[in-house]
């Protein structure tokens, strides 16, 4: 009887011990309704995003502040560790749709190769603001008619970077005929460069060994004369 008794008694303690340890990992927080203006513009965070407030302290999502910064965050299950990177350099082994980088969205990727060397496309949504140099050649010997832009270093972080990418950063127009137009490249003119600020959208980067080269559509030009 005894014995059975002492069992009991362990049992319980060991039971009162567990919830004693559970209940020091919990904590009481209440959900806290707050608006967040980000870089001077007011932005709603999803339904699924919740605030909360602890002892007198607010705790906001994480993922939802940091990709409104322009920052990404991933999440190791393994490790347990939250990771956020603020560069618009990205790794191409993480990427993922739905993912923000330097403010643009991704919408398609197709990569493959070696992981230190892949290669193939990642689409964008959004725009960006960006300076830096057009240049036109009605028949470029590689590609015919042909409008490129390269990024200055001052608007290098305003675009999506691959980290093991080191080429210079410069897209192929893909509206052609519309930015002709903004850039005022007449029906005559067989090649022209100059320098520009342009707004664009649906960038892509392209790295392939036959086909290297980015690519947008430009919403607007304003020209440096």
């Amino acid at each position: 009887m005894k014995t059975k008794r002492s069992l009991w008694l362990a049992a319980v303690l060991l039971l009162l011990l567990a919830s004693a340890a559970h209940a020091a990992d919990a904590v009481r927080a209440v959900l806290f309704p707050v608006k967040y203006v980000i870089n001077h513009e007011a932005k709603q965070p999803d339904p699924e995003y919740v605030t909360l407030n602890y002892n007198g302290r607010t705790y906001v999502p994480v993922r939802f502040v940091a990709e409104n910064l322009g920052a990404r965050v991933n999440y190791d299950e393994n490790s347990r560790t939250v990771i956020i990177n603020g560069s618009n350099v990205f790794d191409a082994r993480h990427v993922e749709e739905g993912q923000i980088i330097a403010g643009m969205e991704v919408v398609r990727f197709d990569l493959r190769g070696p992981e230190d060397d892949l290669t193939g496309y990642v689409s964008f949504s959004g725009k960006t603001l960006i300076s830096g140099t057009y240049r036109y050649d009605k028949s470029d010997e590689l590609h015919g008619e042909f409008l490129s832009f390269t990024v200055d270093e001052a608007s290098l972080d305003r675009i999506p970077i691959m980290s093991h990418d080191d080429r210079t950063q410069w897209f192929r127009i893909m509206n052609l005929e519309e930015a002709k137009a903004m850039f005022g490249i007449g029906k005559d003119t067989e090649e022209t460069a100059g320098k520009a600020a342009v707004v664009i959208e649906d960038y892509g980067i392209h790295r392939d060994y036959a086909d290297v080269y980015n690519t947008a559509r430009v919403v607007e030009a304003y020209i440096q004369r």
